[in-house]
């Protein structure tokens, strides 16, 4: 009983606290990042910068929906290691901001291989707390995901400035189609946590 009272702490942790707070920093940053462009102002963040900032948006906010429907009926079921998961998808997020420059108004250089970093933890939280490692389709998509964030790694490492070249504009279209399959068919990145053994219902299983 305990134990199941500390998992409904992480779970609320996490869905009341960590993601709003994650979420809301970095759709502030994006807002004030693109809203010059309303004005009339020229002085934004390029095209890659603010679709790599949304890249992010997208995918933390379809996960959040995830966590506060399909697992808020059953918060003691949420494990440490989904916890853990959570928290690193978050760090993700709020780092993606500071290396693209976009936490301030005066947008600073990207730090081009740090980003990749921030985003390569994306599917590395998926991998720690969401993937059947059992189901090999579950499995490589985020390993792929992972491969690509290192390419840009070891590509621009060191790089600091506000320009991109094509390497990174096709690395960025790369991954938005993986997110593309993610928001289509989630369970070819194991989005679906399997929180209990028990038997499930005809309806949870056609969820599923």
């Amino acid at each position: 009983m305990k134990n199941a009272e500390m998992r409904k702490h992480f779970y609320f942790l996490i869905t009341g606290l960590w993601y709003p707070a994650a979420l809301g920093a970095g759709i502030a940053w994006w807002v004030q990042a693109v809203g010059p462009l309303f004005f009339g102002k020229t002085d934004i963040p390029s095209f890659w910068t603010l679709a790599f900032a949304l890249w992010f948006l997208i995918y933390h906010g379809i996960w959040y929906l995830y966590l506060i429907t399909r697992l808020s009926a059953e918060p003691e079921d949420y494990s440490g290691l989904f916890f853990w998961s959570d928290v690193i998808s978050g760090i993700a997020l709020l780092l993606g901001f500071v290396f693209l420059g976009l936490t301030s108004e005066k947008h600073e250089a990207i730090k081009h291989g740090l980003l990749y970093v921030a985003a390569g933890l994306v599917p590395i939280s998926a991998l720690l707390g969401n993937a059947f490692w059992t189901k090999p389709k579950a499995f490589w998509l985020p390993v792929f995901a992972v491969i690509v964030a290192g390419i840009g790694v070891w590509t621009e490492w060191g790089n600091e400035s506000t320009r991109n070249d094509s390497l990174e504009g096709g690395l960025l279209v790369t991954m938005y189609v993986l997110l593309a399959i993610y928001l289509i068919w989630p369970q070819f990145f194991g989005s679906h946590r399997n929180t209990t053994p028990q038997i499930k219902t005809g309806n949870e299983q056609c969820g599923q």
